[in-house]
């Protein structure tokens, strides 16, 4: 029939009663018949014999093969072995249908059933590298599967066969975290790990492995290149370098990290590289083997490195023989550097290079306004681990937001017509990052910015007061802790100077840290304009008194007071202000026998019998109950001193309620001045 095989015998062993012929393998139990050829000149003779089976006691022989299994790495294999059998007789010659099992067939077919087939294979769990490996199937119960061919049980003879297990690279990115972080914090990359998780059992011990695998080879502080003036160059120039490095990733020898990082207080340590670094690099991939030399450092690529093809500085024959040393690039290495950058030092010519280390590189520290963002690059798996995936590196994003500065600027005083000298500023900023100082973040000097209450900017001429701010430095933010204020005093021939005295000294026992006086000091500024005298050697208390109380600085036209409590020794005010084109002082003495004040004296309790003022905050009006019975002169002042409104107040028919319209007026604080016959007295109001 179309099955049949024909043998040859062996002329060397045939007799009239044997013949030897070689079986090649067969499955179930084919026949064997002898075809004898007729005599020469008769008939009826010759043919075949009687079939016999080759098996003589019945048995079957079955062979059970392996099938082939291809999975990725990582995925799960073992799951997926299974079997083909070839020998059974009809109706299964053809082998099991899907929906049955070996040993539903042998039973239904009246045969016994066989042990449960298992299998072994020469891969090695859990995640076999990418090779192909061998799948060994037997029985259950066999002591070694690989080196089991034949198995002899009473109904079969089974004879096994291996399979093939095929494990492929599996597609792998590679990509840094997007990453959020203020000026002055510690850049930390984290890295994803991108792949299909089908297949694969424990997707946390996989990607463990992976990220375990890949930190190990990172220098063991937080080391990170850095392009240094890359957000200075133009865009073309920045997307020139970003297309040079797109999908590649990061080492450097174990040197460069030694000798050439910088080490910045928020535990980060950087490995600066200039851009001319990467002039260098496109003229080494263009014209060959060699990389110039800047700082004492060099991108290579990587397989040139470690093939010998690459040289720099005093390296002047190639890295071949430097990097016998390490396990990275040499024979045994399969992974693929083609990608890689590497930063060398000219130092690693001394001798062979004995690690390199998985590097990060980010492209700036310096805040980023939207839609800007730095870029970042992943270093390199340098773990044999990396031979298992087809890895594309991928950039990231960092985005850096300002820090805070906090600025306190002290006030100046200036005359009319005069510039303001940016020395005699006095100014404490705080918070600067990375060890900066004002120098290094202005290195232009401080950008003061004067602006009046309006917005408008100082102008040599103008009067007024100003307000002293500084410009937002590049990284930072600025949180004023106090906002400075310049002052202008008026000038001129009809200038008068202000005239001091001290009223009386008030007696108040009782006070817990023994300033048991009070001195009733008066000035009077006989010009038209505020006076602005800053508190210092033109404006002092001084004396052997212990004291408590401010001193006015902004000296209101007209008549004013205020009060000092002291301990009843010698205290002094000493003013010094203009009298026409040059300056004079006055000095006001008040000690414990100084003038008593008398009965009729307007004390603040009197004063505030006599005025009722509310509401205080006020947003819009505000009422004034009087209850003295004469004309008062009310002025309001700014706390700049600029008079906002002057009005009289009469109480003379008997108590009587004033209103102010204060919701035109800037919000802050507002000095109410009372101006009576023998007194005055000045009271605070905050507009809001």
């Amino acid at each position: 029939g179309e099955d049949r095989i024909e043998l040859e015998v062996d002329e060397t062993t045939r007799t009239d009663t044997l013949l030897v012929v070689t079986v090649p393998p067969f499955i179930s139990n084919p026949n064997v018949v002898v075809n004898t050829a007729p005599l020469a000149g008769t008939v009826n003779n010759g043919g075949d014999s009687n079939a016999l089976p080759i098996i003589e006691d019945g048995r079957i022989a079955l062979r059970i093969t392996a099938n082939e299994v291809e999975i990725e790495y990582g995925q799960a294999y073992e799951d997926k072995f299974d079997f083909t059998v070839q020998g059974l007789p009809a109706p299964y010659a053809d082998g099991l249908p899907d929906d049955k099992s070996l040993n539903e067939v042998l039973l239904e077919l009246g045969l016994s059933p066989l042990p449960e087939i298992i299998f072994d294979t020469n891969a090695e769990p859990p995640y076999p590298r990418v090779s192909n490996y061998t799948i060994f199937p037997c029985f259950e119960g066999t002591v070694n599967c690989s080196t089991t061919k034949v198995t002899e049980l009473p109904e079969y003879i089974v004879t096994f066969k291996s399979g093939s297990l095929s494990v492929a690279k599996k597609a792998l990115e590679i990509i840094p975290d997007p990453l959020e972080v203020t000026y002055g914090e510690a850049i930390n990359l984290n890295l994803s790990y991108n792949y299909i998780t089908a297949g694969i059992t424990d997707n946390e011990a996989f990607l463990s492995a992976i990220s375990e695998a890949h930190s190990v080879t990172f220098y063991p502080e937080n080391t990170l290149a850095l392009i240094n003036g890359f957000k200075a160059l133009v865009n073309d120039e920045q997307l020139a370098i970003l297309n040079l490095l797109e999908d590649g990733s990061w080492i450097s020898t174990e040197r460069t990290l030694q000798n050439g990082f910088k080490a910045l207080v928020n535990e980060m340590n950087l490995v600066n590289l200039n851009t001319s670094h990467f002039d260098d690099y496109s003229d080494y991939l263009t014209n060959g083997f060699k990389a110039l030399v800047n700082d004492f450092k060099a991108l290579v690529n990587s397989e040139d490195l470690f093939n010998g093809n690459a040289s720099f500085g005093t390296i002047t024959n190639g890295f071949k023989a430097l990097v016998n040393d390490s396990n990275v690039g040499g024979a045994d290495d399969q992974n693929d550097y083609s990608e890689v950058f590497a930063i060398v030092y000219d130092g690693d010519g001394d001798e062979p290079i004995s690690r390199f280390y998985s590097l990060n590189l980010i492209t700036g520290l310096d805040v980023t306004l939207s839609p800007e963002v730095h870029s970042s690059f992943p270093g390199t798996i340098l773990d044999p681990i990396a031979y298992n995936f087809d890895i594309t590196y991928s950039p990231g994003t960092i985005i850096v937001n300002p820090s805070t500065l906090t600025v306190s600027i002290g006030d100046l005083v200036i005359d009319q017509g005069d510039e303001i000298d940016p020395s005699l500023i006095d100014i404490r900023i705080e918070g600067f990052e990375y060890d900066e100082t004002a120098d290094d973040v202005f290195p232009g000097g401080i950008p003061y910015v004067y602006k009046d209450a309006d917005g408008n900017d100082y102008t040599p001429g103008a009067s007024g007061i100003f307000f002293i701010s500084i410009d937002e430095p590049q990284n930072y933010s600025i949180t004023p802790d106090r906002i400075g204020t310049v002052y202008i005093n008026p000038t001129g021939n009809n200038l008068r100077k202000i005239r001091t005295y001290l009223d009386c000294v008030e007696e108040s026992f009782g006070d817990p840290s023994g300033l048991n006086y009070i001195a009733h000091y008066r000035y009077i500024n006989p010009n038209d304009e505020t006076i602005y005298i800053l508190e210092g050697p033109e404006n002092q208390l001084t004396g052997p008194a212990d004291s408590s109380g401010e001193l006015p600085f902004i000296f209101l036209p007209g008549e004013n007071t205020f009060q000092i409590r002291f301990d009843g020794n010698t205290l002094k005010w000493e003013l010094t202000s203009r009298d026409s084109t040059h300056k004079s002082s006055t000095t006001s003495q008040a000690n414990s026998n100084s003038n008593r004040c008398d009965a009729g004296f307007i004390t603040s309790e009197f004063f505030e019998s006599s005025f009722i003022i509310y509401p205080n905050p006020t947003n819009g009006i505000l009422f004034i109950d009087q209850n003295l019975s004469e004309w008062v002169t009310l002025d309001v002042f700014d706390i700049f001193g600029i008079l906002h409104l002057s009005s009289t107040l009469d109480g003379r028919s008997g108590p009587v309620t004033h209103e102010i319209d204060m919701s035109g007026y800037y919000d802050g604080m507002y000095i109410l001045r009372f101006s009576m016959q023998d007194e005055v007295q000045v009271y605070s109001v905050i507009k809001q």
